[in-house]
């Protein structure tokens, strides 16, 4: 058998510039959903930093996309979150106020009696 003196086992390819991309544009077309975009996101990130680490990088375009998308899908995420939130709170405020928003009327036989209105509210 023969041995070859330069050979060297190559290193198993991860690929982590495809995985930085579809993490991206996993968290850019879902950043709807906050907590996914934003963890999509980190993740794109994550395996950005870990394919410019590498010295042989295939596609510099692909990781540099990943990052972009991924930082948008973060940035999006969080005003996505920052936006649920808001509302969440003003649903559960809107909730809590059932009862001020119309106000009773100061006779208690005011809805007694045929033809009376159910609400009446003077104009002068």
């Amino acid at each position: 058998m023969q041995q070859y003196r330069n050979w060297q086992p190559q290193e198993p390819e991860h690929h982590y510039d495809m995985r930085a991309l579809v993490f991206g544009v996993v968290s850019f077309l879902f950043c709807q959903l906050p907590i996914l975009s934003i963890v999509t996101g980190i993740i794109a990130l994550v395996y950005a930093a870990r394919a410019k680490k590498r010295q042989r990088c295939y596609s510099h375009g692909m990781v540099t996309a990943g990052m972009i998308l991924g930082i948008i899908g973060i940035c999006m995420g969080v005003l996505s979150s920052i936006y649920w939130g808001f509302n969440f709170l003003r649903i559960l405020w809107m909730l809590s106020e059932n009862n001020r928003m119309v106000p009773a009327p100061s006779n208690p036989e005011f809805f007694n009696g045929p033809g009376t209105p159910a609400a009446f509210f003077p104009l002068f």
